[in-house]
């Protein structure tokens, strides 16, 4: 056997040797947990949003996806915490109109869902309808100047309350109105009449809408009366007159 022939043996088992012995020490790589969330975008009067674009934000990633023809997105991510913000530009005159073929004026349409977790491998829903666009000058008595809780009284917003759970997670409930009024122990919350826009409440994965909603900030229970619409993660919904929850750690608990 020739010295060339003998050292290339030698080399090899030496190889194999060293590779047998790094797999039985080698810890094998866990696969990436992953949630697949999906969801419909559309504007208050039930025209899809096409063309929207949809953003993941975590701590270590970023997702941008857009919907398609009926509105509907997915995105696939890491387990963990993530905000949701979505970004539409329609056409007021005809809404219908994909954003990349519109003419003449348009409006952007902004949601922001705040701080959600999602900790195991699953798939959830998280749907978003859009405000109504309205022109909004309310009459307020002459030589005065309306503070920014009046001008939100008679127009609508959104308002955020601080619920941290008991592992320091910094969970908001976010509450978008058409009209609001302070009652001793909280807010109580109205939606627009015309157009119809209910109010629209989103805690973690909980979401509801509802004509009237009240928030108790002392005892931290939320009341939804008329129209109540409860949607949960996997995508089913809950239809009631009216319902209470306990809003904490990062739960709205159903109160009998």
């Amino acid at each position: 056997m020739s010295s060339l022939k003998l050292t290339f043996i030698t080399m090899l088992v030496a190889f194999l040797s060293c590779a047998t012995l790094f797999g039985q020490f080698a810890s094998p790589v866990p696969p990436l947990k992953t949630v697949h969330i999906d969801g419909a975008i559309q504007n208050y009067n039930g025209v899809p949003a096409s063309e929207a674009e949809v953003t993941f934000q975590g701590d270590k990633i970023s997702k941008t996806v857009s919907t398609d023809e009926r509105g509907f997105y997915e995105a696939v991510l890491p387990v963990g915490l993530y905000t949701m913000n979505t970004v539409y530009i329609l056409n007021p005159l005809n809404p219908s109109i994909p954003s990349s073929l519109q003419k003449g004026p348009r409006i952007t349409e902004k949601y922001r869902r705040p701080l959600f977790r999602v900790a195991s491998p699953t798939k959830v829903t998280l749907n978003v309808s859009f405000d109504a666009q309205i022109s909004c000058e309310p009459a307020f008595l002459a030589g005065h100047i309306p503070t920014a809780d009046e001008w939100e009284q008679a127009c609508g917003g959104t308002e955020l309350f601080s619920i941290p759970s008991d592992d320091n997670t910094p969970f908001q409930l976010s509450v978008r109105y058409g009209g609001w009024k302070r009652d001793d122990g909280g807010f109580t919350y109205w939606g627009r009449k015309i157009p119809h826009v209910p109010v629209f409440v989103a805690y973690n994965l909980f979401t509801l809408q509802a004509d009237k909603v009240v928030y108790n900030v002392k005892n931290g229970t939320l009341e939804a009366t008329e129209n109540v619409v409860v949607e949960n993660a996997d995508g089913t919904a809950r239809r009631a007159d009216s319902i209470t929850f306990k809003i904490e750690n990062g739960e709205a608990i159903p109160l009998p």
